[in-house]
């Protein structure tokens, strides 16, 4: 079944997890780095704040310019650990691009190695707990959103079903509307008119998504 996302909660729970993104990938900077020290080994670079803010604005660009899967309804836990697995790559991409060009001297590569091994780690575990947030909200009742269907065809009667039995959707079905009432798309789901009254209910009612299953004649 295709993924569903209807944009507004969508939309800042995506940046308060790369916010919390930011935070983790932070604390594993400034961690290794006291651990360097702790265990005697020299600063990796006179400019170590630069480099922070290097790795600040890349994981930024690298995560906000990607659609987050752990909030789109109905998408799969691999989904979510291959988008960030794609985006930490290009965050590890850009950041060693970024140290190049503005030739900031880093003494070590294994440190940058062990840090981003270390990130994608951490930043793996923050999106599964998101996506688990998210689901555990829409079961508890938040971000709902209502569905009408037009038509009765296959598709919309899987279509129904899907949404009807994934509770961590969010969908409320409002019923359909059809020519003709179809007595097994009935069972579950209310029967609201015929096609031709469907655009008055949506004008004065307005649903958040109307689902099209007529026949292309």
């Amino acid at each position: 079944m295709a993924t569903i996302s209807t944009g507004r909660f969508e939309d800042r729970a995506k940046w308060y997890v790369i916010l919390v993104d930011l935070v983790v990938m932070n604390i594993v900077f400034w961690a290794l780095h006291l651990l360097r020290i702790y265990i005697g080994k020299p600063d990796l670079s006179n400019h170590m704040l630069t480099l922070n803010l290097i790795l600040d604005a890349t994981l930024l660009f690298s995560f906000g310019r990607r659609k987050m899967p752990f909030y789109v309804r109905g998408a799969r836990p691999e989904a979510v650990v291959m988008n960030v697995f794609n985006a930490t790559l290009a965050f590890s991409a850009y950041s060693v691009l970024a140290i190049v060009v503005i030739k900031l001297g880093i003494s070590s590569s294994r440190f940058l190695l062990f840090f981003f091994a270390m990130v994608l780690v951490a930043l793996e575990f923050v999106h599964i707990y998101a996506r688990h947030f998210v689901r555990e909200y829409r079961l508890s009742g938040g971000d709902r959103f209502e569905v009408v269907f037009i038509g009765s065809s296959d598709a919309i009667k899987d279509l129904n079903k899907y949404l009807s039995s994934d509770l961590t959707v969010g969908a409320r079905v409002v019923g359909y509307f059809n020519d003709s009432e179809d007595e097994e798309l009935s069972q579950t789901c209310v029967y609201l008119g015929t096609c031709s009254e469907a655009i008055p209910y949506m004008e004065t009612s307005r649903p958040s998504q109307a689902f099209f299953g007529l026949p292309h004649e």
